[in-house]
């Protein structure tokens, strides 16, 4: 089964506030009994000195080293501090036999999806989630041979959620029908991270129908 969900965790979220474009795509993480949590990941869209200087001094990562860079983006190897709430998250869905297939951050907390061998595994990984603070938000479950549609287009349920809101709410009508502080209190967040999410969400549309490089 394939779990969609959201919490929000510290993890990079120091740097990215130094970079507020910047948007992190994880690629792979991994960790054994001797080996600290590692987390590869790309970055791209935001100041690139602001955010490895943020890097440098995010309390939740140690030992950032950018790995190579390609066009408008670059990648990274962090190493997670070992006592992080997110450090035994993730042990905890190795140890249910379930696997990360990806996450994303724009700085406003994490998303991304999830495999579990049944829904047992994924109470669990709640429950020890809850146990060391952390809160996790489901927005999908489904089979792995169906792909849900609010993961179409690379959105972040927190992107489509803000797009839909918005065009429900008359933002996008001519004249406008709400400001961005009004969306903002639709969606519970400050109008600033309103408007970062739309435009975010927009740019991820265009890359995922527009852009056909």
């Amino acid at each position: 089964m394939i779990v969609e969900f959201s919490f929000d965790i510290s993890t990079l979220q120091a740097a990215l506030a130094e970079a507020p474009e910047m948007r992190v795509e994880m690629d792979h993480m991994s960790s054994t009994n001797t080996v600290s949590l590692r987390k590869f990941f790309w970055a791209r869209g935001g100041d690139f000195g602001a955010f490895e200087d943020g890097l440098e001094a995010d309390p939740t990562v140690r030992e950032p080293e950018r790995v190579t860079e390609t066009g408008d983006s670059r990648y990274y190897r962090v190493i997670y501090r070992d006592d992080l709430p997110g450090v035994e998250a993730y042990h905890a869905v190795v140890e249910l036999d379930g696997l990360v297939l990806d996450a994303r951050t724009a700085g406003d907390g994490w998303n991304g999806r999830m495999r579990f061998p049944d829904r047992d595994a994924l109470n669990e990984w709640c429950d020890r989630c809850e146990a060391v603070g952390i809160t996790v938000d489901i927005h999908a479950v489904y089979d792995q041979d169906h792909q849900h549609p609010s993961n179409s287009y690379g959105l972040t349920p927190a992107q489509r959620e803000a797009l839909l809101t918005a065009a429900e709410t008359g933002y996008f009508s001519i004249p406008r029908e709400t400001s961005l502080a009004g969306l903002g209190e639709e969606l519970d967040v400050s109008s600033q991270s309103a408007s970062e999410r739309l435009r975010r969400g927009m740019i991820t549309l265009i890359e995922h129908t527009l852009d056909e490089d």
